[in-house]
């Protein structure tokens, strides 16, 4: 399933939701070394299953292809979503509601220039605090 900001997703995939795409992979937007990454994205894993959650494994990049991260797709809650981001710090998530129109889950407010650049339409962001919650598991 490929997933863009504000376009509907395939209606098999959002019925079966929420979902959320969350990486754990360079944090802060700065790149980690390969092993950093997969160590990260594997306890990612371990809080999906601790949590109970059903996952998928994922993959995100930019439009261009540029900045691809590991990550998974979670069936939870805008706010565990935003919980894991947070523990993650990860610059953002996606978040699919039931609409099925995916939203980016900003955590950085200095990204509003950078995701209007980018041509994201804003009325599919969200622009979070920088530490909403915390996780438990």
């Amino acid at each position: 399933v490929t997933l863009r900001i504000g376009v509907a997703a395939d209606p098999d995939f959002a019925a079966a939701g929420p979902w959320a795409i969350v990486s754990a992979a360079n944090p802060g937007s700065w790149p980690a070394s390969p092993a950093a990454n997969e160590a990260r994205h594997a306890e990612l894993i371990a809080m999906a299953r601790r949590l109970g959650c059903v996952w998928h494994p994922a993959r995100n990049s930019a439009d261009d292809g540029s900045w691809p991260e590991a990550s998974v797709a979670l069936r939870v809650s805008a706010a565990q979503a935003d919980g894991l981001a947070c523990h993650y710090g990860q610059a953002a998530s996606v978040f699919v509601p039931p609409d099925g129109l995916p939203r980016l889950r900003c955590l950085r407010q200095d990204w509003h220039a950078t995701a209007t650049a980018a041509g994201v339409d804003g009325r599919f962001v969200d622009w979070l605090p920088s530490a909403v919650v915390t996780v438990r598991a």
